[in-house]
């Protein structure tokens, strides 16, 4: 999802008046079942609403529908589970069940937060793992935008069903999305990296334990510089490639590998120009990736 992380879109998520008419998302599979995440904000009369809806086909679950909110999602063995944030004062998290190409009833769930009063939900990412899914959401301080983000995990089972408790992980980088590994038995985390680069944003990988939930290494740039705003994984096999979001065009960029200080040791493909109301997603083929675009506005 476009990225709701950032020093000014700490903002964009505590003030969601300022909200204008804008559609965007994401698209992802379950199984061969292309499932999209459709969020839409409405800025009319004075009065800011936003709503969040599943599709698969022609059939929508609406997951949300009132304040402006960000959604994250990842698809899974039996659905695809999605984190809002900005719907209410925690985070949501919706299961949305599809069978023989049909969504089914949505499953709910409020997110018990142990952040303190002085923080504020401002981003999220799901990743599908081999016990269900797992959803990371971030923290930020509201009294001190220099202070480092929080990270958390709360874990779901295949069906959508929380397991365990919250835990805090020891990550406060932007984190743009998240993947499991099954070749290396851990999580890659995919990161928004500004550092003061005049020449805009970049994207930076590390992996991360799954037991005690810290980096194994130094994380390490993954792409140049851009204007980049929105990222996606894609796990085939032992690799891992990003699909983002710079200056309007959609790019792909093997990601595996990389070392602190060094460019990427992979070139980026340029699939295109892509309209901000284009969801995007991709599965692993055997060739490669598959690419599916969405267009949201009029839908």
């Amino acid at each position: 999802m476009r990225a709701a992380i950032g020093a000014c879109l700490v903002l964009c998520v505590a003030a969601p008046a300022a909200a204008q008419d804008q559609a965007f998302g994401e698209s992802h599979f379950v199984g061969d079942t292309p499932v999209d995440v459709a969020v839409r904000w409405s800025g009319r009369a004075g009065q800011p609403r936003g709503r969040v809806d599943v599709r698969v086909g022609e059939r929508v679950r609406t997951l949300h529908d009132g304040a402006p909110a960000y959604a994250w999602a990842e698809g899974g063995a039996r659905g695809v589970l999605v984190a809002m944030i900005g719907a209410s004062s925690t985070v949501e998290a919706r299961f949305v069940p599809v069978a023989d190409g049909r969504p089914g009833a949505v499953r709910a769930h409020a997110l018990r937060r142990t952040a303190g009063a002085d923080r504020s939900p401002i981003g999220a990412a799901v990743a599908a793992t081999p016990d269900g899914f797992s959803l990371f959401w971030q923290e930020a301080s509201t009294s001190n935008a220099q202070a480092l983000y929080e990270t958390y995990l709360a874990r779901f089972d295949h069906g959508g069903r929380p397991v365990g408790e919250t835990t805090r992980v020891n990550a406060d980088w932007p984190i743009a999305d998240v993947a499991w590994m099954p070749s290396r038995g851990q999580y890659y985390f995919l990161l928004y990296y500004g550092g003061g680069d005049p020449r805009g944003t970049r994207l930076c990988g590390v992996h991360v334990d799954p037991d005690r939930l810290v980096n194994v290494e130094h994380p390490w740039w993954a792409s140049a510089p851009g204007m980049i705003d929105e990222a996606r994984l894609v796990v085939r096999g032992d690799r891992i490639v990003a699909l983002y979001r710079d200056e309007e065009h959609l790019y792909e960029i093997d990601v595996t590998e990389g070392s602190w200080g060094r460019g990427p040791t992979a070139s980026r493909r340029d699939h295109g120009a892509i309209r901000s109301d284009t969801a995007f997603g991709a599965r692993a083929t055997a060739d490669g990736i598959a690419l599916r675009r969405v267009p949201l506005s009029g839908s």
